[in-house]
């Protein structure tokens, strides 16, 4: 599946340098990631809604103004601020999706990041196939170190559970951009609610080599 790449362990610039490191096609990530943003961004109110997109501008921002709009060339520098507001609405998207299906839930972590060199086979995919058995290992991985950042529960069941959940549904279902979400119950008292919001880009053209930015949100019902 490639490398998982989480903005909590290097920071969405260090995300940003391992995408424009490696593409090739400007132009092109550039309008995939601008539908990527569009698709995950939630709704603004009228009064905030930015000016229809200039060139490959990004109106993602609140306090938009014509001088920082962002204006894409083929210069490859220019590709970091368009991912920053993806990875950036991505999150927006799995937050709002996570507040909206579990109403109540309090004290909701996050993370988001990237998955460099994506290679997911598509609908069918099975937890033994070599490429997915690899991706979940390093969800599973990324999963324990956020759970302890978050101080959650760690056991290696549950953690094996929702990676492969994650990853299945990501093989099956990614493309221009979706959402899913889940509960792993603990116990009878404890569970942990999540959601997940990822999608697809071009990297490079020659050969094709995908991406997946993707953001996750999570809340831990203690039972108390």
């Amino acid at each position: 599946m490639g490398k998982i790449m989480s903005a909590i362990t290097t920071g969405i610039d260090g995300i940003i340098g391992a995408i424009t490191s490696t593409v090739t096609d400007a132009t092109a990530t550039a309008a995939q990631l601008t539908t990527l943003a569009t698709n995950f961004a939630v709704p603004a109110s009228p009064a905030i809604k930015a000016p229809a997109l200039h060139g490959y501008a990004v109106g993602l921002h609140k306090s938009y103004s014509p001088e920082r709009s962002l204006i894409l060339s083929d210069d490859q520098q220019d590709l970091g601020p368009l991912i920053k507001s993806t990875l950036k609405a991505a999150l927006a998207k799995s937050q709002a999706v996570f507040t909206s299906t579990y109403v109540g839930d309090t004290g909701v972590h996050s993370d988001n990041g990237l998955v460099n060199n994506y290679c997911g086979t598509g609908a069918g995919a099975q937890p033994s196939d070599p490429t997915v058995e690899a991706a979940i290992t390093q969800l599973k991985q990324q999963l324990s170190q956020n759970f302890v950042n978050w101080q959650y529960p760690v056991e290696d069941d549950m953690l094996q559970n929702m990676a492969q959940t994650m990853v299945l549904e990501v093989f099956d279902k990614a493309g221009s951009g979706d959402t899913s979400v889940g509960t792993y119950s603990i116990n009878v008292n404890q569970s942990i609610d999540w959601t997940l919001t990822y999608g697809l880009f071009s990297v490079t053209e020659n050969p094709s080599t995908q991406g997946l930015i993707y953001a996750f949100s999570s809340a831990f019902n203690s039972g108390f």
